[in-house]
């Protein structure tokens, strides 16, 4: 574009501008560049994740929660860093609207939730990790709700022993996977020793559920060793 300005009213081709401006009235500044490479930098964050919930070939569902809490977190280093001063008010405004929509996925519906914590490679390990036990408690509300709802309409034979297989890993393995993991190594080493939040509800009536968010996180300690 800044070659495209300097040259392109010598061009007899290109068609020239109204009101007798010129192009090269268009040029950026270096500093003005250094203000689109900043706002790059920012904006590439939501882009990569962007592409990742977009794959046509794998469900994404599960991914929307970490994926949007990874970009707040981004966005919130870059608004401390010193270098995205100047482009802090935008910054900002950028997360205002992201908190928003946060709260919009993770409080008005139990869609992403039950989605997230259904995913037995973690179920509700990342969460534990990155939410207030409130917040939790609430999502874990909702999910009850519908499990309720599920469970009186559909009976199903308990499996035999030697039916059950364990949880092989997946291969749709991407970069909110791998930031899940790092997020949930971090917190349990700042965590370490401290009881993970009980739930106050009746057990008996989601013994089924409280059954499977309680079982061990195989597959995390299988393939990273934490």
């Amino acid at each position: 574009m800044h070659f495209f300005c300097l040259t392109a009213d010598d061009q007899p081709l290109i068609p020239p501008l109204p009101n007798s401006k010129k192009y090269i009235n268009f040029t950026l500044t270096p500093e003005e560049w250094q203000v689109i490479t900043l706002c790059r930098d920012v904006l590439k964050v939501t882009a990569t994740r962007n592409a990742i919930l977009g794959k046509e070939d794998t469900a994404t569902s599960h991914w929307v929660i970490p994926a949007m809490h990874e970009v707040k977190e981004e966005w919130e280093n870059f608004l401390e860093d010193p270098t995205y001063e100047i482009i802090a008010p935008a910054i900002q405004a950028g997360l205002n609207n992201m908190y928003k929509w946060y709260r919009k996925v993770t409080e008005d519906t139990p869609v992403y939730f039950i989605c997230h914590v259904l995913d037995p490679r973690r179920r509700l390990a990342f969460l534990e990790a990155a939410w207030e036990p409130a917040l939790l408690e609430k999502g874990l509300k909702l999910m009850r709700n519908v499990f309720l709802l599920y469970k009186s309409k559909i009976q199903v034979e308990s499996p035999s022993p030697t039916s059950k297989k364990a949880v092989q890993p997946l291969t749709s393995y991407s970069s909110a996977d791998s930031y899940m993991d790092q997020f949930i190594a971090k917190k349990q080493k700042q965590k370490a020793g401290e009881l993970s939040s009980q739930s106050s509800l009746p057990v008996s009536q989601y013994q089924e559920l409280e059954k499977y968010l309680e079982g061990v996180y195989l597959y995390i300690i299988y393939i990273h060793g934490f």
